[in-house]
């Protein structure tokens, strides 16, 4: 079994490949959360997460969003990305002016993930 955790290699990074996903991508919104999304040629998972600046002026807000939105990711991204047979390169973006509860964000990055095509594409491909 593969343990459960978020290693540098499905990170998102690239500077193209972001460029790429913010124009090219779709996208799925559950309020707080906006999830870009893109299928890629690779057989690669690759994920980042956004907290705008200007919301929360304080790195350590920021920091904690993010590190709650890599944790959900961490822990549910098997039953979200694992029927996938092509690659995928998303991206989940902070909407919202207030700290986020933890159940909360958790609900509703799931509901993004659920409105996306992501779970559907294998069916069409």
């Amino acid at each position: 079994m593969k343990p459960l955790n978020f290693p540098k290699k499905e990170r998102l990074k690239s500077r193209s490949a972001i460029e790429t996903l913010f124009r090219e991508g779709s996208k799925s919104k559950s309020f707080p959360i906006l999830m870009v999304y893109r299928f890629v040629e690779e057989q690669e998972q690759k994920v980042m997460f956004s907290v705008s600046t200007r919301r929360f002026k304080k790195a350590v807000d920021r920091n904690r969003i993010k590190r709650q939105m890599r944790e959900i990711y961490r822990l549910h991204r098997k039953e979200w990305f694992l029927k996938e047979d092509r690659g995928i390169h998303c991206c989940f973006i902070f909407l919202s002016n207030s700290l986020p509860d933890y159940g909360e964000l958790e609900t509703k990055i799931s509901e993004a993930v659920m409105r996306s095509d992501i779970n559907y594409s294998r069916a069409e491909a």
